[in-house]
């Protein structure tokens, strides 16, 4: 589990159950439940982040050239994390490739792993869209302040 949804466990395993009694009480979905409130999770978390950081109070126009620093190392301070968890699981990513090579005549196996590997890349897209968005963000500051 990532840190994003680390010590969120009881919230996973609520929505996961609700999913389960959502479907009747079918067997034989637990890991895809898993993954998907792990994924709502990482999800609403990464949304509530993400906007956090693009609310339009970010109003460049009126800030003085101390604002605009301290809103740069702010941004700073929220990418460093981001892009270290981005690295985490590309890592992860590279990994789970070499478990499924080494799995792929084990049918169950690769099933589980393709299951992993999707939520993998999902988890991924998200970071690599909001170390964009600030990326983006740091880059309107610094050219609002060689504009000063």
């Amino acid at each position: 589990m990532n840190a994003i949804v680390q010590g969120s466990r009881e919230t996973i395993a609520r929505r996961a159950y609700e999913m389960y009694e959502q479907r009747g009480g079918e067997h034989g979905h637990d890991l895809d439940d898993w993954l998907r409130a792990e994924w709502e999770l990482i999800a609403r978390q990464t949304s509530s982040n993400c906007h956090a950081l693009s609310k339009p109070s970010l109003d460049l126009a009126g800030m003085d050239s101390s604002s605009l620093l301290d809103a740069y190392n702010r941004l700073e301070l929220a990418r460093d994390p981001v892009e270290a968890q981005l690295h985490r699981l590309l890592r992860d990513r590279h990994e789970l490739g070499a478990e499924m090579w080494d799995q792929q005549f084990n049918q169950p196996a690769m099933e589980e792993l393709k299951r992993r590997r999707d939520h993998l890349d999902i988890e991924v897209q998200i970071l690599q869209g909001q170390a964009s968005m600030i990326r983006d963000q740091q880059a309107d500051i610094f050219a609002r302040l060689r504009a000063l």
